[in-house]
């Protein structure tokens, strides 16, 4: 923001331009004070008032008021403007944090926000300053109004991490879900950003079995970030949450892909193991018993072979029965 200092002549700035005025009296003369005006356009001027009137107009009429009278001015005509003692705050409470007193700028921003409550800045400030005093909670209310109202804002992809991270050492699962799944959503070229998203994504999968959010969070992370090495796990993860809630098609796409991609891998004889499963289920008999051969045949987990090895007995009693029409 440009700052200058200057003597300000008053009758040549339109006031429909001025945010507000705040005038730092000294003496009874503001006339040879400075005063900071902030403009509209984000322009700071600061310097000596040379001349003005003002003409105010109120319901009983209009009043001429010299400038000299005036102590303050404070233009606010909605949430969107700033006001001069929320502004006043702010300053205040940044330099008291430079002077280490942490506490009172707490009490500072505070009224910055009650006074403006859509101040980015002082919103920013106190949220930032909450989650450094370790209370997290109030902090995500403030960085929250701060993400709806300037998403990009640099350097608050940092502070949702170390919430999250802050939520998670706490167990906090949902909590700690939802603020990384917020990170990416708002920042997915952020350097965190594919941790979160994976991150997420396991959590509602896991600790939450939460499939409605697991799915897309997990599904995002797939597409944007194919080549992390939790990819098999997410695919699989994706097929086996498909699969629980009935949806076999797309459970089938992401098993065979999760195979296609990775053949040898750890979960590859779960994903032909569950893609039996799938094709018993729509009496594809061939396909389902060719699945579970691989699975016999070639894993080396022996709970898992005696799973498929039953599956088997039941494929032979699906297809006795479905053959000979009996219940």
């Amino acid at each position: 923001m440009k700052s200058e200092k200057m003597v300000v002549n008053m009758n040549k700035i339109t006031l429909s331009k001025i945010l507000f005025i705040c005038l730092l009296l000294i003496s009874a003369n503001v006339l040879s004070q400075e005063a900071l005006i902030l403009t509209k356009s984000g322009e700071k001027i600061n310097g000596v008032i040379q001349d003005a009137e003002i003409t105010v107009k109120t319901q009983s009429g209009e009043r001429k008021l010299s400038i000299s009278d005036i102590a303050l001015i404070d233009f606010v005509s909605n949430d969107s403007q700033v006001s001069a003692k929320a502004y006043l705050h702010l300053l205040r409470g940044r330099q008291l944090i430079k002077e280490g007193f942490d506490d009172m700028a707490l009490a500072e921003f505070k009224i910055a926000v009650e006074a403006s409550p859509n101040y980015v800045d002082a919103n920013y400030e106190l949220g930032k300053l909450l989650s450094r005093m370790g209370r997290k909670n109030e902090a995500m209310g403030y960085l929250g109004r701060v993400l709806l109202l300037d998403p990009d804002r640099p350097g608050i992809d940092a502070d949702l991490k170390d919430i999250a991270d802050w939520y998670l050492n706490k167990k906090d699962f949902q909590s700690a879900a939802d603020t990384y799944y917020l990170l990416f959503q708002k920042y997915p070229q952020d350097k965190n950003a594919e941790f979160a998203v994976y991150k997420a994504g396991f959590l509602y999968a896991w600790e939450l079995n939460d499939s409605k959010k697991a799915i897309p969070a997990l599904e995002s992370a797939v597409e944007k970030f194919p080549n992390n090495q939790n990819v098999e796990k997410a695919l699989y993860e994706i097929g086996r949450l498909y699969a629980e809630s009935g949806d076999l098609k797309s459970a089938e796409k992401y098993f065979t892909q999760l195979i296609a991609k990775f053949p040898s891998g750890e979960r590859a004889d779960n994903a032909h193991f569950s893609l039996a499963k799938i094709y018993q289920q729509k009496r594809e008999y061939l396909k389902a018993l060719e699945e579970v051969n691989k699975v016999i045949n070639e894993s080396s987990d022996q709970t898992l072979i005696l799973s498929a090895q039953k599956l088997v007995d039941e494929f032979m009693w699906d297809i006795y029965t479905s053959a000979d029409g009996l219940p």
